[in-house]
């Protein structure tokens, strides 16, 4: 799967046992309601977001996973993870232009302004 956005921030590599360690990223998605997803870049793949850096704009390749958990006392749960595989530059956050202006309050006010254009005097719906 394939996902774009901005790089918020980029972790150091964590140590997490003898066998595991990984570097996280976080990325803001540039859609009509942008979402803030953190991805982790497990073992040999943590080394490629080492020549990013925060405000570039990326493409990642990903992988989700999920698990099961189950502790001691027997209360279950549930993960998922964005694994990252490969990064690709879209547009050096130094160089970026100005973002261009959301559709969603172009939306929004054509949907005030039809509201709004529909109404009469006479219009006794209590909303």
């Amino acid at each position: 799967m394939k996902i774009q956005g901005t790089i918020e921030s980029i972790s150091d590599i964590k140590r997490v046992t003898e066998k595991f360690s990984k570097r996280e990223m976080v990325i803001v998605t540039d859609d009509l309601y942008p979402q803030t997803l953190m991805t982790e870049w497990p073992n040999e793949s943590a080394s490629i977001p080492e020549k990013y850096s925060a405000g570039d704009v990326v493409e990642l390749s990903i992988n989700i996973r999920g698990r099961k958990w189950e502790s001691p006392s027997g209360e279950v749960k549930y993960f998922t993870s964005l694994n990252g595989w490969a990064v690709s530059l879209v547009a050096n956050g130094g160089q970026m232009n100005a973002p261009a202006p959301k559709a969603q309050g172009n939306i929004e006010r054509r949907f005030e302004d039809d509201a709004i254009n529909s109404m009469t005097e006479d219009d006794d719906l209590p909303f």
